[in-house]
């Protein structure tokens, strides 16, 4: 919700000054949706289950992250740490 924020200053000899005006800032309180669907392309039965035969060879797998809507250009997405 809003915050006003008032300014003043005092010197070491007891001058005050005050800011002109007081400023009224808005806190947004709710989180971006950054994050869309994330869905395993191996899955080719879509039970959510890496079987052997899903499985790469080597043990890995791939991810697809989708971005949401408040995403913009330059959003960095985390994935266990590494960007």
């Amino acid at each position: 919700g809003p915050v006003a924020i008032h300014a003043e200053a005092v010197d070491p000899q007891g001058n005050v000054d005050v800011a002109d005006a007081d400023v009224t800032v808005t806190v947004d309180t709710l989180p971006a949706d950054l994050i869309g669907a994330i869905t395993i392309p191996e899955d080719l039965n879509g039970d959510g289950i890496l079987n052997a035969d899903e499985l790469g060879t080597d043990g890995t797998f791939n991810a697809q992250v989708a971005l949401g809507p408040d995403a913009i250009d330059g959003t960095v997405v985390n994935v266990n740490g590494t960007n």
